[in-house]
């Protein structure tokens, strides 16, 4: 009798981290407009199979500071201009897409989660 081999929803959620990563850097140089909806989609994987309950604070905490510096960064490559390579541009918007999903699914669990510990 053969038993089943269950994925795990963390397997999933740390699979689908890795590859946002990768292609949120490939799509840099690839330029695709609808790479960001498939890093959203990730994200979105990632913030709901990646995250536990006891890593919510740290993770909302780097996701801000992530999207805050990759912003930033976003910033300094318009004010470098066309000296700065147009993929530094695509590779920190589609970070930020990826990036912002995961913490947008996982900030709305919390609240979820607050309004029902009354």
């Amino acid at each position: 009798m053969a038993k089943k081999k269950l994925i795990k929803t963390s397997t999933v959620g740390k699979w689908a981290f890795i590859i946002g990563i990768v292609i949120a850097i490939l799509t840099g140089f690839l330029q695709l407009a609808w790479f960001p909806a498939v890093l959203f989609v990730l994200g979105v994987a990632v913030g709901f199979f990646n995250v536990s309950k006891s890593e919510v604070p740290l993770y909302l905490m780097a996701t801000a500071v992530l999207i805050l510096s990759a912003s930033s960064l976003l910033n300094l490559q318009n004010l470098i201009g066309a000296s700065a390579p147009i993929m530094l541009k695509y590779i920190l918007s589609n970070f930020n897409a990826f990036v912002a999903a995961s913490g947008l699914v996982v900030a709305i669990r919390t609240v979820i989660a607050l309004g029902q510990n009354d």
